[in-house]
Parts: structure tokens; C-alpha cells; sequence
């Protein structure tokens, strides 16, 4: 099956993708769980010691069944702006993946921005709403509204009820240990030099002045 997981930035998307990564590492190699769980970010279950296989693009092309698939920042690698690169092989990836037994999750700020057929596709939708303290942004709980209509799904924020599901997601430590939220930043050093405002200002006031004279 494949799976939409969206919100805006730092609402949860990839801490409940996280949470059902978790979840499921413990069932790994029994009868009822995955073969393999794949992540393009590292998920590591410290508790167990038990973690996530990277996930790379290619692996797509490759015959892999019965596995848990999580691409996060999907739209870096399945845009809507870039469907001509969109090929054949990437098609049929998601469209055999029930025959594969395989369950995708795409993690997107918005699912408009995923590519189309991804979209159509598309079983179910995410949508997460965080629940933080009063005066901070340390999370709560968060609220998982699922969705199946293709149009609620092209929506920045989709009307909550027409969810045909809303559950309670409890914040857990175990599960936001077991992630990095800044893997994808980019890694180094700024490499240019900003100049500031102040050291271009010769004369403030007069600028001051300047800005505020009326015609």
C-alpha cells in the first residue's frame, strides 16, 4: 500500500513515520512483520539496538518484497514540477507494490507537491496536527487525521472532518531519540560572508531622515 504523511514543517510528519518505523523494527524476521524496513533517514530503536536499512533511490529498480519503505523530503526525488523525469521503472515501483507486499510512505510538507501518479495511487493520507505546551513548541501529543479522497489530499490543509479517521498520538522520547531532525541540513560551514546593514549605514540619521521625508 502507499501511504501520504503530511503537515506543515516541524509538525510531526517525520516523527509518526519514526513512530511506525519503531514500532514495527521489533516484529522484524516473525511471521506478522516486514522483511526489511527502509529509510532515507537514519532510524535507530536505541532500546532494542535495532534500526532502519538506508534507503537509496536505485533500490527502487531492485525486486524487493514484503518490506516497509519510509522516503522523507519525497519531492526532492518525486516531484510534481519534474513529472517528465518520472520514468517507467518508477511507476511500476509503486504500482506493484502490493503485489510485492511492500507498504511505501511518503513524507511530504504538502501532497500536492508529490508527483501525480503517486498521488493517485495513494491508499491513504496523513495529516498531522501537533499539540504543543502552553509558551513552548515541546510537543504533547499529535493528532492523525487519515484521509482517502484525492481531493482533500491536493489540499495545503484538509478539512478535518471530512477525516474519515482521527486518532491521538502520544510524544514519546524513546521514538524522538530515535531520529535526527537535522539529517537532511546541509553539512559544512557557511562558505560565503553576509555584511551587515550597520557597516553600509555611513550616517544613520540621515538615512533615517531620507526614508521619512514626504513628497
Amino acid at each position: 500500500m502507499i501511504f501520504i504523511i503530511v503537515a506543515p514543517p516541524r509538525s510531526g510528519k517525520t516523527y509518526f513515520a519514526t513512530h511506525l518505523a519503531v514500532k514495527e523494527l521489533k516484529h522484524i524476521g516473525t511471521r506478522k512483520g516486514y522483511n526489511r524496513i527502509y529509510s532515507n533517514y537514519p532510524i535507530l530503536d536505541y532500546k532494542t539496538g535495532k534500526s532502519t536499512f538506508k534507503w537509496e533511490k536505485q533500490y527502487s529498480y531492485e525486486n524487493i518484497q514484503d518490506s516497509m519503505i519510509i522516503i522523507d523530503e519525497a519531492y526532492t526525488q518525486y516531484s510534481s514540477r519534474n513529472y517528465k523525469k518520472f520514468t517507467e521503472d518508477d511507476h511500476a515501483f509503486f504500482a506493484l507494490n502490493g503485489h510485492n507486499g511492500n507498504d511505501i510512505y511518503i513524507i511530504a510538507q504538502n501532497a500536492a507537491r508529490v508527483d501525480v501518479i503517486i498521488r493517485e495511487m495513494c491508499n491513504e493520507m496523513y495529516y498531522i496536527r501537533k499539540t504543543t505546551l502552553p509558551f513552548s513548541d515541546r510537543p504533547l501529543w499529535f493528532w492523525v487525521h487519515t484521509y482517502q479522497d484525492l481531493n482533500e489530499m491536493a489540499k495545503m490543509t484538509p478539512d478535518p472532518f471530512l477525516a474519515v479517521k482521527r486518532r491521538p498520538m502520544l510524544f514519546r522520547k524513546r521514538v524522538s531519540k530515535a531520529y535526527d531532525t537535522h539529517y537532511f541540513r546541509k553539512p559544512g560551514e557557511e562558505t560565503f560572508n553576509p555584511v551587515l546593514w550597520s557597516e553600509l549605514i555611513t550616517n544613520p540619521d540621515e538615512t533615517i531622515q531620507t526614508d521619512t521625508e514626504q513628497p
